[in-house]
């Protein structure tokens, strides 16, 4: 009495009524239903209440799947910016990207953070719903310091789609940029730490060897 069709072709469904009988979930058998694809939804006139009031006249309903995610995720921008000369040592590294991304395909080896070739240690995050990964080094970055940072297309969106570069093509090497440590900053409290009212805390500095700094006053 409940029919699923896909232009003259039934598509098959298993039915559920629930407990009360006022409600009946359809649930095809073959998952997930085709894209982009316009379905029917027929009622049949004979089905009745528990009395054996039937509704007397078919009711029918229309809808249409989703068009296939076909669009890949970019980087839309970095902090620090690629460039950058100057940053703090212990600022978090931040890739926004054009649309939220799958966060189990955000890795150590998909987003790479590297000194000299070799990978720093830190912690990855997914903010902005999944919009935005965040990498936090386990220990401050040296000072006067090249930082690599690279994406590769094993990142996706929810879809399946691969990270592509700016222009949408398919990334060929992963998509990279660099930026400079400063000869000075201070490490602790990190960058964006809340810090409570009227509590201790350790200030921490660091200098770059060729400063010759003996010694810093906070005021």
């Amino acid at each position: 009495n409940l029919l699923l069709v896909s232009g003259p072709t039934p598509e098959p469904v298993d039915i559920t009524v629930s407990p009360d009988g006022r409600s009946a979930i359809l649930t095809p058998v073959t998952r997930p239903l085709a894209l982009n694809t316009a379905f029917t939804l027929t009622i049949a006139a004979n089905v009745a209440d528990p009395a054996g009031n039937m509704l007397g006249a078919p009711y029918t309903s229309t809808f249409r799947t989703a068009s296939p995610d076909t669009t890949a995720p970019r980087v839309q921008t970095t902090s620090p910016a690629a460039g950058a000369a100057g940053v703090g040592l212990a600022v978090p590294i931040d890739v926004t990207f054009t649309e939220p991304v799958d966060p189990a395909t955000v890795t150590p080896q998909s987003f790479r953070v590297s000194i000299g070739g070799s990978p720093v240690a830190g912690t990855r995050q997914m903010l902005n719903s999944n919009g935005l990964a965040r990498f936090v080094s386990t220990e401050p970055l040296p000072t006067d310091t090249g930082v690599v940072v690279e994406l590769t297309s094993a990142i996706t969106d929810a879809a399946g789609n691969a990270l592509a570069d700016s222009d949408g093509a398919v990334l060929s090497a992963p998509w990279a940029f660099t930026f400079a440590t400063s000869g000075f900053g201070i490490t602790s409290p990190a960058a964006g730490v809340d810090v409570v009212e009227s509590s201790s805390i350790i200030l921490e500095a660091r200098a770059s060897t060729a400063l010759d700094v003996a010694s810093v006053v906070f005021t």
